[in-house]
């Protein structure tokens, strides 16, 4: 069943506003994913608005990214290892927990 772009914004918008929720309760790694989740739904949005394309998985993502948007793969690509994440985001080492 093909994606639209509004399922896509709507997604996105959840994750942000949950992510927002799970850090402000403390839930660090729960608002990290969520802010991840945020980030890829933006790549699948722009993915789909630009080359009407929907990625099968992250290695399909990637490509495309790394293809068609070098400089947002290179952000996505940094903030998908947990370092890249957790510095973005300002937690210290010692609020990172796996």
């Amino acid at each position: 069943m093909p994606i639209n772009l509004e399922s896509l914004k709507a997604n996105i918008k959840e994750y942000v506003e949950m992510g927002e929720l799970a850090y402000k309760q403390r839930k660090y790694n729960a608002s990290l994913m969520l802010y991840f989740k945020a980030l890829v739904g933006i790549c699948d949005y722009i993915i789909k608005r630009d080359l009407n394309k929907e990625p099968e998985n992250h290695s399909h993502r990637f490509r495309i990214l790394r293809e068609y948007y070098p400089d947002l793969y290179r952000v996505v690509d940094n903030s998908s290892t947990s370092t890249g994440i957790h510095t973005r985001i300002g937690l210290g080492k010692g609020k990172w927990r796996s």
